[in-house]
């Protein structure tokens, strides 16, 4: 299980695939695995990392209240990525990791990335901005590689 020690605290994450960075950031009721279908689907042709938040196992679970907050999940974002040594990532969130991926946004993250925070409400939302983003590369690819994994949200 790879795990990095960051911010005083160990994150869970994943790393699959090769090409362009894709890294989502999950919602409050899910964790890395949440994002599943879409690795499976986009895994073909990007690098997609997942990870868990501090207090999700098997990242660590700080036992006092001061080592939560939207700040330390920006931060952990920041240095999950510098940890990876990643320049250039699209950066993808869906409810709680939207949030998370629109205030590190606009906290001016010093590498080119994409953002894509998705609506709460609708995750197919969250397959069609990410293919919309990647599109200018390889779309047809992608397509293709989700109807073979039954993930079509077009």
């Amino acid at each position: 299980m790879p795990r990095v020690a960051l911010n005083g605290v160990e994150l869970y994450y994943e790393d699959s695939g090769s090409g362009v960075p894709v890294v989502f950031c999950h919602e409050f009721a899910g964790d890395y695995r949440s994002w599943d279908p879409q690795v499976r689907a986009l895994g073909r042709s990007y690098r997609c990392i997942t990870y868990n938040y501090r207090g999700f196992p098997p990242s660590s679970v700080p036992d006092t209240p001061e080592a939560y907050s939207e700040d330390h999940l920006i931060q952990d974002l920041r240095s999950l990525l510098e940890h990876l040594k990643l320049e250039r990532a699209h950066v993808v969130g869906f409810s709680m990791g939207g949030s998370v991926v629109l205030n590190f946004a606009l906290r001016k993250a010093p590498f080119h990335s994409f953002y894509h925070p998705a609506h709460p409400i609708d995750p197919g939302e969250v397959v069609q901005s990410v293919i919309f983003h990647l599109s200018c590369q390889r779309f047809d690819e992608v397509r293709a590689a989700q109807r073979v994994d039954g993930v079509d949200h077009a």
